[in-house]
């Protein structure tokens, strides 16, 4: 049975624990609702370049939610 262990408003990512029926070991699950940003990603592209850019040589395409960053990091180095 998973349990919430830790929730952080500031990124949308819960922590839940989850112990093992053979006693020894636990799991971490880490869940993050990434819809809220995407959706933001999508209102941002409509107002084009002049939202994102300071520098003309530079252009923001998107936020990558945490978790994305997380799975990228851990399956890919």
């Amino acid at each position: 049975m998973k349990s919430l262990l830790d929730y952080s408003p500031e990124t949308g990512i819960s922590v839940f624990f989850e112990a093992c029926p053979d006693g020894e070991n636990i799991h971490l699950h880490y869940h993050q609702d990434a819809e809220p940003m995407l959706e933001l990603n999508k209102t941002k592209q409509s107002v084009g370049r002049d939202y994102y850019a300071r520098d003309r040589d530079l252009w923001r395409v998107a936020s990558i939610p945490i978790m994305v960053q997380f799975k990228w990091l851990t399956e890919h180095g």
